[in-house]
């Protein structure tokens, strides 16, 4: 009783931030992306993902791994992206999204656990010889797999996805919802 009563008042909460969202500038209507009280709740499908704008919670910085220090071309192998870095949804699963923030790329991959209270979606990669995903900052080496190369997460193991808060608040309004009746005088 008292996990369901945490969830109704985690649910309010975030119907309060849409809300809110939808008034304020577009700086500020970012908001959270939950699994329990967005994506389960309002049965979000996958197409639907497709119309939503994502953004990363946090600065992440990665450095990928080379077999030589000091290689030639270093700075090519450092990925930065920035706080507030825009989106798109490039695959869905039961419990992930892959989010591509550059056109053509790959994406990235955010993973939440519906078993957990946080109820966020976080960085979270493939690891070598081990079947599904797995959060970022849950590892002891953070490292993120993308196209066979290996890149140390510097920092940012912990982002997070946000989704802009009038596209969540125009797909809730699209949900029906009951019109109310009055009584007969």
């Amino acid at each position: 009783m008292v996990m369901c009563e945490s969830k109704v008042r985690k649910l309010t909460g975030v119907i309060a931030l849409v809300m809110l969202a939808g008034c304020s500038s577009n700086q500020f209507s970012r908001v959270n992306f939950l699994h329990v009280a967005y994506r389960q709740m309002y049965a979000i499908e996958d197409q639907e993902f497709y119309k939503l704008q994502f953004y990363v919670a946090k600065d992440v910085l990665a450095h990928e791994e080379t077999r030589a220090q000091g290689d030639a071309g270093a700075a090519g192998r450092v990925i930065v992206m920035r706080e507030g870095t825009p989106g798109v949804v490039k695959e869905v699963g039961d419990d992930w999204l892959r989010v591509s923030f550059e056109k053509g790329g790959p994406g990235v991959f955010f993973l939440t656990d519906p078993t957990k209270e946080e109820d966020l979606y976080w960085l979270a990669t493939r690891m070598e010889g081990r079947e599904g995903l797995y959060v970022v900052k849950d590892l002891p080496q953070k490292i993120v797999l993308q196209e066979g190369r290996r890149y140390l997460v510097m920092e940012g193991a912990d982002a997070s996805l946000l989704v802009d808060g009038s596209d969540m608040a125009r797909l809730i309004e699209s949900r029906r919802h009951a019109k109310g009746r009055k009584r007969a005088p």
